[in-house]
């Protein structure tokens, strides 16, 4: 791979890379994409398999077997051994050959609440960790059996309030600046002082409110 810096509008020179693709490289995501079709993909191949029982579910309900985003993946299956050592077999060549591991410290599975403690201990052993309890949250929802509670969305509602509380100090910061640009200084008789896109999108340390242009993001990764 080969880079080039723009400075003041202009290419200054190049180099290259001395080792594999940087964070922030045009190619990075579209290969990540094309290597997590590949686990995508194999779970599914598991439906050819006649000795993979799937998941249990509703007869007009579509059959799921996983539920993949960025490098989070839940598989669903039935608890016999002989389906979740299938599943187990499929994750170890996908370790094989891609070279991304497992991360067994936050790996877990999960039953349904009447299960027996002999499946649950028969599944810990085929699959080498350990089990967890319902609810759990995946992608900022909880994800719950029977009816829902109210407190299952207790840490939903506490992120969201964090997030509003730290979004209250960038709009002040923002209408602090905008008020420079378009307000007058008499308080009695305000008006609009007009200003221009360029002088808006500077930082604002140089005057301005911090919008960033298309353009230069654009620019940045080309």
């Amino acid at each position: 791979m080969w880079y080039s810096i723009i400075v003041n509008d202009t290419r200054q020179g190049f180099f290259s890379s001395s080792r594999e693709l940087k964070q922030g490289d045009p190619l990075s995501p579209s290969l990540f994409i094309i290597v997590v079709e590949v686990l995508s993909r194999s779970p599914n191949c598991l439906y050819r398999n006649p000795n993979f029982i799937p998941f249990s579910n509703h007869a007009n309900v579509p059959k799921i077997n996983h539920l993949v985003y960025a490098y989070d993946i839940i598989i669903f299956c039935s608890g016999d051994s002989i389906s979740v050592k299938l599943v187990m077999n499929t994750i170890s060549k996908y370790e094989r050959s891609s070279a991304q591991l497992v991360n067994r410290d936050k790996i877990y599975f999960l039953t349904a609440p009447n299960t027996v403690v002999i499946r649950i201990n028969m599944i810990r052993n085929c699959l080498g960790f350990m089990d967890k309890t319902f609810t759990f949250t995946y992608l900022g929802c909880p994800l719950y059996v029977r009816r829902k509670k109210i407190d299952y969305f207790d840490s939903t509602l506490s992120n969201i309030v964090k997030r509003l509380n730290g979004w209250q100090g960038v709009f002040r910061l923002i209408e602090k600046h905008f008020a420079n640009f378009f307000w007058g200084n008499s308080v009695d008789h305000k008006k609009y002082h007009w200003s221009s896109w360029k002088n808006l999108a500077l930082s604002t340390e140089e005057e301005g409110v911090g919008v960033r242009r298309m353009e230069d993001i654009s620019d940045m990764l080309t």
